[in-house]
This record gives structure tokens, sequence and C-alpha cells, in this order.
């Protein structure tokens, strides 16, 4: 006599959120990279305008990002 397993909807419901947690973890992962380096390099880039002379183009490129 084979017994089967019936699992509870309540944990059939927790491993595939589990499962699309992780999937949506990779796909954002290569989709936006890594957002904490790409906000830094922006603050980097800013900071890098704001102290540069006060010429007409390193305004407009501030006012742009």
């Amino acid at each position: 006599m084979a017994t089967t397993h019936f699992r509870s909807p309540h944990f059939q419901i927790a491993t595939k959120l589990k499962e699309c947690k992780k999937t949506l973890s990779v796909w954002n992962y290569h989709t936006f990279g890594k957002i904490q380096d790409h906000l830094s390099k922006l603050k980097e880039e800013i900071s890098d305008l704001q102290m540069g002379n006060n010429n007409p183009q390193n305004i407009r490129t501030l006012q742009s990002q």
C-alpha cells in the first residue's frame, strides 16, 4: 500500500512564495545591478560637479541628473 503525503495549502503557498522571491531577486540583480553602487557613483559625480567651477555646462549636467 503506497502512502501519499498531502501538504497543507499554507505550506504550498509558502513554498511558492519562497521560489518567487528567489526568482525576483535574480531578475532584479540582472536588470538593475547593484543599486547602492550605482547610487554612490551618482552622488560622487554630483559632488564633483558641485565642486567644479560654476560654468553653464556643469549646471546643465547637474540639472539633468
